[in-house]
């Protein structure tokens, strides 16, 4: 068997009952999506995406927000993970994950007001977003 690296493509059969592996490039796919139970005046709200991806190069974090129709800054940040497995005396990768996040303060002057916050990821030109709307309390 040839050692796999996260750089080739390749496909090995083997006869028999063999295993075959594929490696597909995909820049980002949507894993879950993390949101606050409710949006409160007056403390952070946190939205969060899970996402596998192509390699441990970071993607680009968007975060957008209103208070009703005033705009809300929100602070992005992108954190990596490798998935690897022992093969052939060596560690190889097999799998990337990311964690793209977003922090807003909610200003305690958004209480009954309506709120909509949106994340977004983009890497290789792929963008996953996801958004929250409702009233803070």
């Amino acid at each position: 068997t040839l050692p796999i690296t996260a750089d080739q493509q390749f496909d090995q059969a083997p006869n028999g009952d063999g295993v075959h592996f594929y490696f597909v490039d995909v820049p980002l796919l949507f894993g879950s999506f993390t949101k606050p139970a409710r949006v409160t005046a007056g403390r952070p709200a946190t939205l969060s995406l899970d996402l596998w991806t192509d390699g441990d190069r970071r993607g680009a974090v968007g975060c957008t927000g209103r208070v009703g129709a005033k705009r809300i800054r929100g602070t992005g940040s992108w954190a990596s993970v490798t998935i690897t497995v022992p093969a052939g005396g060596q560690i190889v990768p097999i799998a990337y994950k990311g964690k793209a996040t977003c922090k807003f303060a909610i200003p305690r002057s958004a209480k009954r007001k309506a709120i909509s916050l949106r994340i977004s990821a983009t890497k290789s030109g792929v963008t996953v977003f996801r958004s929250l709307g409702g009233r803070a309390r």
